[in-house]
Protein backbone atom coordinates (compact mmCIF):
# COMPACT_ATOMS: atom_id res chain seq x y z
CA UNK A 1 0.00 0.00 0.00
CA UNK A 2 1.30 3.42 -0.92
CA UNK A 3 2.17 5.30 2.27
CA UNK A 4 0.62 8.74 2.52
CA UNK A 5 1.30 11.56 4.93
CA UNK A 6 -1.05 11.31 7.89
CA UNK A 7 -2.71 14.64 7.07
CA UNK A 8 -3.79 13.15 3.72
CA UNK A 9 -5.11 10.00 5.37
CA UNK A 10 -7.10 12.10 7.86
CA UNK A 11 -8.41 14.21 4.99
CA UNK A 12 -9.51 11.07 3.10
CA UNK A 13 -11.34 9.75 6.18
CA UNK A 14 -12.95 13.15 6.85
CA UNK A 15 -14.15 13.52 3.26
CA UNK A 16 -15.51 9.96 3.05
CA UNK A 17 -17.38 10.47 6.32
CA UNK A 18 -18.82 13.67 4.89
CA UNK A 19 -20.29 11.67 2.00
CA UNK A 20 -17.86 12.45 -0.80
CA UNK A 21 -17.38 9.68 -3.34
CA UNK A 22 -14.04 7.95 -3.71
CA UNK A 23 -13.75 9.45 -7.19
CA UNK A 24 -14.33 12.97 -5.89
CA UNK A 25 -11.83 12.52 -3.05
CA UNK A 26 -9.21 11.21 -5.48
CA UNK A 27 -9.76 14.12 -7.86
CA UNK A 28 -9.70 16.77 -5.10
CA UNK A 29 -6.54 15.42 -3.47
CA UNK A 30 -4.71 14.43 -6.66
CA UNK A 31 -4.59 10.74 -5.73
CA UNK A 32 -5.46 7.65 -7.71
CA UNK A 33 -8.88 6.13 -7.12
CA UNK A 34 -7.15 2.86 -6.23
CA UNK A 35 -5.23 4.58 -3.42
CA UNK A 36 -8.39 6.21 -2.07
CA UNK A 37 -10.19 2.87 -2.24
CA UNK A 38 -7.42 1.15 -0.24
CA UNK A 39 -7.67 3.76 2.48
CA UNK A 40 -11.47 3.60 2.36
CA UNK A 41 -11.31 -0.15 3.02
CA UNK A 42 -8.83 0.41 5.86
CA UNK A 43 -10.95 3.17 7.42
CA UNK A 44 -14.11 1.12 7.15
CA UNK A 45 -12.46 -1.93 8.73
CA UNK A 46 -11.23 0.20 11.64
CA UNK A 47 -14.65 1.82 12.13
CA UNK A 48 -13.44 5.34 11.30
CA UNK A 49 -16.30 6.00 8.89
CA UNK A 50 -18.99 5.65 11.54
CA UNK A 51 -20.49 9.11 12.15
CA UNK A 52 -20.48 8.57 15.93
CA UNK A 53 -16.77 7.65 16.05
CA UNK A 54 -14.20 10.39 16.66
CA UNK A 55 -11.69 11.09 13.94
CA UNK A 56 -8.54 9.10 14.71
CA UNK A 57 -5.35 10.94 15.63
CA UNK A 58 -2.08 10.52 13.73
CA UNK A 59 -0.70 7.82 16.04
CA UNK A 60 -3.85 5.73 15.67
CA UNK A 61 -3.77 6.08 11.89
CA UNK A 62 -0.09 5.12 11.74
CA UNK A 63 -0.76 2.04 13.86
CA UNK A 64 -3.71 1.00 11.67
CA UNK A 65 -1.68 1.57 8.51
CA UNK A 66 1.21 -0.49 9.88
CA UNK A 67 -1.05 -3.37 10.89
CA UNK A 68 -2.72 -3.30 7.47
CA UNK A 69 0.68 -3.56 5.79
CA UNK A 70 1.64 -6.51 8.00
CA UNK A 71 -1.66 -8.23 7.17
CA UNK A 72 -1.05 -7.72 3.44
CA UNK A 73 2.42 -9.22 3.74
CA UNK A 74 0.95 -12.28 5.47
CA UNK A 75 -1.82 -12.56 2.88
CA UNK A 76 0.24 -12.04 -0.25
CA UNK A 77 3.65 -13.18 0.97
CA UNK A 78 5.44 -9.96 -0.03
Amino acid sequence: MERLHMYLVRDIVYRLRAGQSQRQVARDLGLSRITVRKYHVLAEAQGYLRPDAPLPDEATLQQAQASQTVDQVRLFGH
